[in-house]
């Protein structure tokens, strides 16, 4: 009898601890939210009522057909990669407008030459952007496909975190020892 309250009370004692690790989890995870982006829903990164970073973020892929994110360190190099071509550019139309005054056949041929470098450069900087964001895209597919997301169909229709991962059920690991205290809601570990 000892034996059987024991367990029941050591097996309430982990379940409120799930039920706490629960829901810090849902206060601290990236979770979709129907009601953003004019009701088409979107991930909420509001943390205590306030918009919050996102950092530690892998540079996106920047391709065509990507949709990952980009980085602020991708949008620094395309800033400065503008720059640098908005210099170039400046520097060209200056340089064409010095030698319209004298327009002979080499300054054509040398204008020519900077309307390609300058084409060129925009070239490259859109290869470069669209790498930029195709590698963000990639990177948030790969965040969506590895986050431990809320399931609604989970819990008889009341939701849960799904901790599976293509389909397989998984651990979760990593986790600190949960406070085994009456009233705590803490994940209980197998430790």
């Amino acid at each position: 009898g000892k034996q059987i309250n024991s367990l029941s009370t050591s097996f309430d004692q982990q379940l409120i601890a799930a039920k706490s690790s629960v829901t810090s989890l849902q206060q601290n995870a990236l979770l979709w939210n129907n009601d953003l982006n004019n009701g088409k829903g979107a991930y909420d990164a509001t943390h205590n009522g306030q918009a919050q970073r996102i950092t530690n973020v892998l540079n996106g892929s920047v391709q065509a057909s990507s949709s990952d994110v980009v980085t602020v360190d991708q949008l620094f190099t395309t800033n400065s990669n503008l720059g640098t071509l908005s210099g170039s550019v400046s520097t060209t139309f200056s340089s064409l407008s010095n030698s319209l005054s004298d327009i002979n056949s080499d300054k054509l041929t040398e204008l020519s030459g900077k309307l390609q470098s300058t084409n060129d450069e925009l070239r490259k900087l859109s290869t470069t952007t669209s790498l930029s964001l195709k590698n963000a895209n990639t990177n948030l597919g790969s965040l969506q496909q590895n986050a431990l997301l809320w399931n609604n169909e989970l819990n008889n229709g009341k939701g849960a975190y799904d901790a599976s991962h293509n389909g397989i059920y998984q651990r979760i690991t990593n986790v600190a020892d949960a406070d085994l205290s009456p009233g705590s809601s803490d994940a209980v570990t197998g430790g």
